[in-house]
């Protein structure tokens, strides 16, 4: 006859690898940033072999590239020092790691930048020790407006024109599409009449022109100069220059009469009193 059943448990190993889907969804951005700063959700399958209980996931995760800056000239010689500048604990980082609970299997990774690619991998942990890490998966995060264009600076041509200059902004944070400038008065001054640039009619440039020459202005009047840079994403932070025009000689005096009349005082009886009136130059 048999003998009585004898019943074991095997010890607990070292779990398997971890199934990855093959995509992180763009659902599981977050729609807000912060200084071109956001967070995704990464989701995996447990290990086909788990061999034990899973404690816990660790999800290491590393910047491998940022798709800016673009390839421009001012920038080509310290294209690598911008890119450290602006990612998020810089392209090519060490890897940072987040643990979650062994029934979880998804984790929100936060602080990473716009316009960047990363990726990330997964093990299982059980009370024996680590598994394997998971094959990497890399995601792309979504563009976000860039940071102010730099260095921006105001020539004055002559009293009603003036050049404003500036270079590109640090952290593109995306694919620049162009840049906009405007330029209104500030309170108190005259309203102006300069052609391209006001509030209401900006100039928009091309992503690789960095100046503008602005016309019509209205002599001795404060002007600000603002310029902002642009993505998909929209319109990035903006440079401010305050500036006031020159002061220019004045227009031709208009609509000069002369008008007379006696003298009503006896003493000046042969004098006449001549009365001139005219209407003020305009400030153009």
């Amino acid at each position: 006859p048999y003998s009585t059943p004898v019943y074991v448990v095997t010890n607990q190993d070292l779990p398997g690898g971890v199934d990855m889907p093959p995509t992180v969804e763009m659902d599981d951005f977050s729609d807000e940033f912060i200084n071109g700063v956001t967070t995704v959700t990464v989701r995996w399958n447990p290990p086909r072999d788990p061999n034990g209980v899973i404690t816990q996931y660790n999800v290491e995760f590393v910047a491998i590239s940022t798709n800016f800056p673009r390839p421009l000239r001012e920038k080509r010689q310290n294209a690598p020092a911008v890119q450290e500048a602006c990612i998020m604990g810089g392209a090519g980082n060490v890897n940072r790691s987040i643990s979650v609970p062994g029934t979880q299997t998804s984790a929100t990774l936060e602080g990473l930048t716009a316009d960047s690619t990363y990726e990330f991998r997964v093990q299982g942990e059980t009370m024996i020790g680590l598994g394997p890490f998971s094959e990497p998966q890399s995601f792309t995060t979504p563009e976000f407006v860039p940071t102010e264009p730099r260095d921006v600076t105001v020539q004055y041509l002559n009293s009603s024109s003036l050049e404003i200059t500036w270079n590109h902004p640090l952290c593109d944070y995306g694919a620049r599409t162009n840049y906009t400038v405007m330029h209104e008065p500030l309170a108190g001054s005259v309203d102006p009449i300069g052609e391209v640039g006001m509030p209401g009619n900006p100039a928009v440039l091309d992503t690789d022109t960095t100046s503008l020459i602005i016309t019509e202005l209205t002599p001795n009047t404060n002007y600000s100069i603002t310029v902002y840079a642009n993505t998909s994403a929209g319109r990035g932070d903006s440079s401010i220059e305050v500036n006031q025009t020159d002061e220019d000689i004045p227009q031709v005096v208009t609509n000069l009469d002369i008008a007379s009349e006696d003298n009503p005082n006896p003493a000046f009886r042969n004098n006449v009193i001549v009365q001139l009136t005219w209407t003020a130059p305009s400030l153009r």
